[in-house]
């Protein structure tokens, strides 16, 4: 089976300051995890893929069938959830 790089698609708005603090922590775990793909969707510029992708509310991380939302994402729940995604992905293996 070929290995599948890990992606994690992180919906945010331009004029959401919560957005930015989450895409500076999203940015210190690419130091953690290098081989980690971290795409930014727009929701302003992309609503119909937010939709399709089950977002109601930025910030949003997307990892596989995983998803975390809320009005605040904490340094804690960033990195938790990237942990259980990479967990998910070796268990997939």
């Amino acid at each position: 089976m070929e290995k599948s790089k890990p992606k994690i698609t992180f919906f945010k708005s331009g004029i959401c300051p919560r957005c930015f603090m989450a895409a500076r922590e999203l940015k210190n775990l690419k130091k953690k995890y290098p081989d980690l793909e971290i795409v930014e969707i727009d929701i302003l510029l992309h609503p119909l893929l937010t939709l399709k992708n089950n977002i109601r509310m930025v910030p949003a991380l997307k990892g596989g069938s995983l998803i975390l939302s809320g009005l605040f994402l904490s340094r804690k729940q960033i990195n938790r959830f990237t942990e259980n995604y990479m967990q998910s992905l070796e268990q997939e293996r």
